[in-house]
């Protein structure tokens, strides 16, 4: 501090300082709000996929079920051909009695 300065210019000097301050200080805040309402902004996007890979899993989730309720109602393959095989049995049968 120079020997000639007084308090007053002191007090001066310091409130020019301080209004500096708080105007970087609101600089910075203002800044620090827009890198946030950015990252919100990413979030609610990300959000938004999710959601919609949410719903694609349910699809296919419905689509497998709706799947699984054909298959359940069609007989197999081994089923059908041991019918096949009794079948043929039985008219074998009927036959060999027919012939008697």
């Amino acid at each position: 501090m120079p020997d000639n300065m007084t308090t007053d210019d002191l007090a001066k000097v310091m409130k020019g300082e301080f209004k500096n301050i708080k105007g970087e200080f609101n600089d910075l805040t203002g800044i620090i709000k827009g890198e946030f309402d950015h990252v919100d902004d990413e979030f609610k996007k990300v959000n938004g996929r999710f959601d919609k890979v949410e719903d694609d899993l349910k699809e296919l989730k419905q689509g497998h079920e709706n799947m699984e309720l054909k298959l359940s109602n069609v007989a197999y393959r081994f089923e059908v051909d041991d019918l096949k095989n009794q079948l043929n049995l039985l008219k074998q049968r009927v036959d060999s009695l027919e012939h008697k």
